[in-house]
C-alpha cells in the first residue's frame, strides 16, 4: 500500500504560476508621503518626500496623520497651513493592469481625503505598491503667530498715567 500523496503537481504549479504573482493584489503596509509647499505668490517652494509603514494593513490612523502634518508645518523656517490632502491609490483589478497601463489617468486613482478621519487603501496589485501615496498641500501662513507677536512688539503704546492728588479730609 502507498501512503505518499503526489505532490509534483504544486511544483509544477508554483513554477508556471511564479511570473504572475506580480499580478495579484495583496494589502499595502507602506506608502509614501509627498509634501508640497506653496508660496503666498502661488509658486511652489519645495517637494519634500518619505516612504512611511501603515499602523495596520491597508490603514494610516487618523493621530498619525495630525501628527506627521503637526511636524511637516515648518519648513525651511517657514510656517504652512494645510490645504489639501490626496491619496493616491491604484486599486485596478489584476485582469485589467495591462489595459490600465495604456490609458491610465492619474485623477482616476486620486481621492480627496479629510485629515480628521483614518485613511484607507484598497488592496493593489503587487507591481504597484510603491505608488500608492499621500499627497500633503501645504500653503504659507500669512496669520503666522510668531509674525503677529514681532508686529505687536514694534508698536509703541502710549501709556499716561493719572495722578491722583492725595488730600486728606480733617475731622471735627
Amino acid at each position: 500500500m502507498d501512503n505518499e500523496i503526489d505532490e509534483s503537481w504544486t511544483h509544477e504549479f508554483r513554477d508556471k504560476e511564479g511570473p504572475y504573482n506580480c499580478f495579484y493584489k495583496a494589502a499595502t503596509i507602506s506608502v509614501k508621503l509627498f509634501f508640497l509647499y506653496v508660496g503666498c505668490d502661488g509658486e511652489l517652494a519645495s517637494i519634500k518626500s518619505e516612504r512611511v509603514m501603515l499602523d495596520a494593513e491597508n490603514l494610516l490612523k487618523r493621530d498619525t496623520l495630525c501628527g506627521t502634518i503637526k511636524k511637516k508645518e515648518l519648513c525651511d523656517g517657514v510656517r504652512y497651513k494645510i490645504i489639501s490632502l490626496l491619496r493616491f491609490n491604484i486599486d485596478a483589478e489584476p485582469e485589467h493592469a495591462l489595459d490600465m497601463l495604456d490609458r491610465a489617468v492619474p485623477t482616476d486613482y486620486t481621492y480627496d481625503v479629510s485629515y480628521m478621519s483614518d485613511i484607507r487603501f484598497q488592496d493593489t496589485i503587487t507591481s504597484f505598491h510603491d505608488l500608492n501615496s499621500i499627497f500633503f498641500l501645504f500653503q504659507e501662513d500669512t496669520n503666522d503667530t510668531r509674525q503677529s507677536i514681532k508686529s505687536r512688539n514694534r508698536t509703541k503704546t502710549n501709556r499716561t498715567k493719572t495722578i491722583m492728588s492725595k488730600t486728606r479730609s480733617k475731622r471735627a
